[in-house]
């Protein structure tokens, strides 16, 4: 195993949901085949099925650091970061706690190691997304027997750009949108200079700044994810839209 200075980190949010995030953490565990740093920070959840989730695979030795917060708020990022810019490394990555990384056969860390150092002008990589979890918002709304709700329609993704995308290959990196923040590569340097961190913008916004200071940003075709919070309407029907993005408010006014 690599020294823990020089080995890549990985940074996971987390936030109730036990079962998108045990998924999430076992699809890390089994199809990262390149030594890591995972660094997992939990936003005060309440459910303890998070936590157990949480403590078994810290038994299997996964993480190499846990945050466990007191409250469910975004404090935590400023002084996270701020104090991190050397250990991060030339490149980390993030990683939310409701996606599946598939496995291709090949480490998702290396692949996206291998093409960041390819283009050093390459700052935020994204991954492609499995749209097979797109739900078709027409038997939604016949199996509720009602119209979607504005909320239910941003659950879904019903006018993501990622449901009708063309394909790009495995060995392609492709620009046709912002790359969606849920599972990304950032190159530190940037990240620090133009963003603060990556907290305090959305995807597409850190894509606009990135960009306009002459940096690249891409999706990458050859490692795929699922994005379970598509499925939210039927695994965890309670969850707000609205308080995600009161989650987030405080921190991005900020920037």
């Amino acid at each position: 195993m690599a020294p823990a200075e020089s080995r890549p980190t990985v940074l996971i949010l987390s936030y109730e949901r036990p079962i998108y995030l045990w998924a999430t953490l076992d699809s890390l565990y089994r199809n990262t085949r390149t030594d890591a740093n995972f660094i997992l920070v939990d936003s005060a959840s309440e459910d303890p099925l998070v936590h157990k989730v949480i403590d078994g695979f810290d038994r299997r030795g996964m993480f190499s650091e846990i945050l466990k917060l007191s409250t469910n708020d975004t404090t935590w990022a400023e002084p996270f970061f701020s104090g991190r810019r050397e250990s991060l490394g030339e490149i980390f990555y993030y990683v939310d706690g409701d996606v599946i990384v598939l496995d291709s056969g090949e480490c998702w860390l290396g692949q996206f190691d291998r093409v960041m150092r390819g283009n050093r002008r390459l700052a935020m990589l994204g991954s492609k997304i499995d749209r097979k979890d797109f739900e078709d918002p027409a038997k939604i709304e016949r199996r509720l027997g009602r119209s979607l709700s504005r909320e239910e329609k941003q659950q879904i993704k019903f006018s993501s750009p990622e449901r009708t995308m063309s394909d790009i290959g495995p060995l392609e990196v492709a620009s046709p949108f912002n790359p969606p923040g849920r599972l990304m590569a950032l190159r530190t340097a940037p990240v620090y200079d133009f963003l603060g961190n990556v907290m305090r913008h959305t995807d597409g916004k850190m894509h606009e700044i990135l960009r306009a200071n002459g940096w690249e940003t891409g999706i990458f075709g050859g490692v795929v994810h699922r994005h379970l919070s598509l499925l939210n309407l039927f695994d965890y029907p309670e969850y707000s839209m609205a308080g995600r993005q009161k989650y987030y408010e405080p921190l991005r006014t900020q920037g």
